[in-house]
């Protein structure tokens, strides 16, 4: 079974520039991990916050893909405008104005 919590950090590290939980001191920052509740900045989306709340909920038969795996990632709001068909055939092309040239 997979574990998800890695996928949320990491989205949470891409949207915001830091990870979860984030200290400069390594053992705090473990400890924030295991004791603290994740703060979520103002900017991020409504979808994106419950993607996260999801993906880093401290109780593994509560964290989203607990029931489903990847199909309960899938169907959330936030991957809402993602062709899955599309995107595993690799017909989807990268939008010009994100490729450095």
């Amino acid at each position: 079974m997979v574990d998800f919590y890695s996928l949320g950090a990491l989205l949470f590290e891409m949207l915001t520039g830091l990870p979860p939980n984030y200290s400069g001191d390594r053992d705090e920052m473990y400890n924030n991990i295991v004791n603290q509740e994740v703060v979520y900045p103002a900017y991020l989306s409504d979808d994106s916050v419950k993607l996260l709340k999801g993906l880093l909920s401290k109780d593994p038969s509560k964290r989203l893909g607990h029931k489903n795996g990847v199909e309960d990632i899938k169907n959330h709001e936030y991957c809402s405008g993602i062709e899955w068909d599309k995107l595993f055939k690799k017909e989807i092309k990268c939008p010009t104005n994100y490729l450095l040239l």
